[in-house]
């Protein structure tokens, strides 16, 4: 096995006009044990404010950056899937959010906890704890229990809607990935590459998908990242979101409404069919139907397509 002072992680980050990005990989650059092992998979939906903000890591090689007006973005899952075609080889990928922060040594730890399991496709993924950033610019983070994702409901589009669950044992089995941490094997990018067209519901379709392929979600014992889950008032610039930017104009929020029902239908496609492309041929979809149901909140049923 190659020494983990060898192996490589690709930090795989979709941005929307998001000052944070920055900070962000210049923290995942600080705190690693190994910062030259680190790559980033860097999809910048910018805006005039963003535009230049990766020009302090546009000459590092660790950097591959693809670059995107706003205005020309096509939703969260075609961000993700750029980013992940990004992907050159690395031993190891993190899927994280523009907004986030890191433990000290967070990448040997997550190897560590990884090499643990002994399993090839465990994907370690749960909600990271919060940070703040308050009026001077200092940060307080707040670490995470061991805990799984599970489903609260049905959304406004008719999907599952998730959130943290309890917690857990260390390393306990989950089903539910969350968005903003994914860490596992470079397999589990190249087999199971984001859904493009999905930008709603998007966590839970891939979360079928990984199954289908085989790939085990593994809550971890220690969470050493933080993500930035609150849009206060010392965020650094305003917090933007598809939903809000896209309404600035008849134009724009046309094409951004006919993307959403395109999303929402392949999302209920691919969550409701028996058989489907995206599927993988290792595991069934009623496998996956079958664990949802512990998955989820004493009340909340799931939607009848899922069901079905």
């Amino acid at each position: 096995m190659v020494g983990m002072e060898q192996r490589t992680i690709l930090v795989k980050i979709a941005s929307f006009r998001d000052h944070e990005l920055i900070l962000t990989m210049a923290a995942a650059l600080q705190q690693a044990s190994h910062p030259e092992n680190i790559r980033f998979a860097v999809v910048n939906q910018f805006d005039e404010a963003t535009e230049r903000i990766l020009d302090p890591v546009r000459a590092d090689p660790r950097a591959r950056i693809l670059e995107i007006p706003w205005r020309e973005s096509r939703g969260l899952g075609r961000a993700r899937r750029a980013s992940d075609e990004m992907y050159d080889g690395e031993d190891f990928t993190l899927q994280i959010d523009a907004h986030m922060r890191f433990v000290r040594g967070w990448d040997a730890n997550l190897i560590r906890q990884w090499d643990s399991l002994g399993n090839e496709r465990a994907v370690l993924s749960t909600y990271p704890g919060p940070y703040r950033v308050d009026a001077a610019g200092a940060v307080t983070a707040n670490p995470a229990v061991p805990h799984a994702i599970v489903v609260q409901g049905i959304d406004q589009h008719g999907l599952p809607a998730i959130t943290g669950g309890p917690e857990v044992a260390p390393f306990s089995r989950g089903l539910l990935v969350g968005g903003c941490f994914q860490f596992g094997a470079g397999c589990s990018t190249t087999e199971v590459p984001a859904q493009p067209e999905v930008l709603i519901g998007d966590v839970t379709v891939h979360s079928l998908r990984l199954f289908t392929h085989g790939f085990d979600v593994v809550v971890p014992a220690e969470i050493p990242l933080f993500h930035r889950y609150a849009k206060d008032k010392n965020w650094n610039g305003e917090a933007h979101t598809p939903f809000a930017d896209f309404r600035e104009s008849r134009g724009l929020w046309a094409s951004f409404w006919a993307a959403l029902e395109e999303s929402n239908r392949v999302a209920k496609d691919i969550l409701g069919s028996p058989q489907h492309v995206a599927h993988g041929t290792r595991r069934s979809r009623e496998g996956f139907v079958k664990l949802l149901r512990e998955y989820r909140f004493d009340g909340f049923e799931l939607p009848d397509y899922v069901m079905k």
